[in-house]
């Protein structure tokens, strides 16, 4: 009988990716997913928007008819904004921590540094992030835009696709008594999104925040109360115990599939696309095209 031995955390951290400045747009950016809700995380060079780390979300199934019927395509469902402070400043650091697919960044402004931690979980489908700041930024906060909301300054920067069908929307906000907030869209000619989202702070004292969001196709009664519901039932679990349940699919996946090849940098890009899809696809999830659920402009 073969036996092999492997520390999985050691040889999967030597593939980790890492960031030492800033990432400023789409292909540079660091990305989470669960096959279902993704995000697309880098920042924005323009003065007026240095402040602003971006989570540019996705859900792959979100659609809106277009007006003459046909299929309906892909569309954004919008953005999380962690506006900082102080400007987003250089040095940067940032992994990808592939054995457990988290985000860790410690964000250097030019008032004070942020501790961040976040993964979207690999069994619910919910957006969690962590946020640390230090005094000088305990005024950081996180902001939920739907697409349309989102300032031109950014949407330009990311760039213009004249194919691309965006729809017309209205937006509607309400924030329940349990401090949860629900944002629906509703698409012109037919279809929507609802988006779910809460913040707490961890233990009063302690400038130590966390934040879960989810995403769902559609709007009417049954969409908003299951989204509202996956919010909740995230938010209310033991934080490690619920950290631990997503770590463990991802070991589970990981060591279906063990290769080492001799070069390293082939090896590391085989652990790099092999986290790539299970962030972008599932056996119970939607068939996955070219951009997965990190939607954005293309030639």
């Amino acid at each position: 009988m073969l036996k092999t031995l492997v520390d999985w955390p050691a040889f999967m951290a030597r593939h980790d990716l890492t960031w030492s400045v800033k990432p400023n747009s789409w292909n540079e950016g660091a990305f989470l997913g669960n096959g279902f809700i993704g995000a697309m995380i880098y920042s924005e060079e323009h003065r007026e928007k240095r402040n602003v780390l971006r989570f540019v979300l996705g859900c792959t199934d979100v659609t809106a008819q277009k007006p003459g019927g046909g299929f309906p395509p892909r569309v954004p469902v919008g953005e999380l904004h962690l506006e900082l402070a102080g400007w987003y400043y250089q040095p940067s650091s940032i992994r990808i921590d592939l054995w457990n697919a988290e985000m860790r960044a410690e964000i250097t402004t030019t008032v004070g540094t942020v501790k961040l931690r976040a993964f979207v979980h690999s069994q619910d489908k919910v957006l969690a992030v962590e946020l640390e700041p230090s005094e000088g930024e305990k005024d950081a906060r996180i902001i939920w835009h739907a697409f349309s909301e989102v300032d031109h300054v950014l949407k330009n920067a990311d760039g213009f696709n004249l194919n691309q069908y965006l729809p017309q929307s209205e937006v509607d906000r309400h924030t329940n008594e349990d401090g949860l907030t629900v944002g629906v869209q509703r698409f012109h000619y037919d279809g929507g999104c609802t988006t779910a989202w809460m913040e707490r702070q961890v233990e009063e004292g302690v400038n130590l925040r966390r934040f879960w969001l989810s995403i769902g196709n559609g709007f009417d009664t049954e969409v908003k109360q299951r989204i509202e519901s996956n919010v909740r039932l995230a938010s209310s679990q033991q934080w490690e115990a619920w950290v631990d349940v997503h770590r463990r699919w991802w070991h589970d996946y990981y060591r279906q599939s063990f290769i080492s090849i001799p070069d390293t940098i082939l090896e590391s890009f085989y652990w790099i696309q092999m986290y790539k899809l299970a962030s972008a696809t599932r056996s119970d999830g939607m068939i996955m095209d070219n951009q997965g659920p990190w939607l954005t402009t293309t030639p």
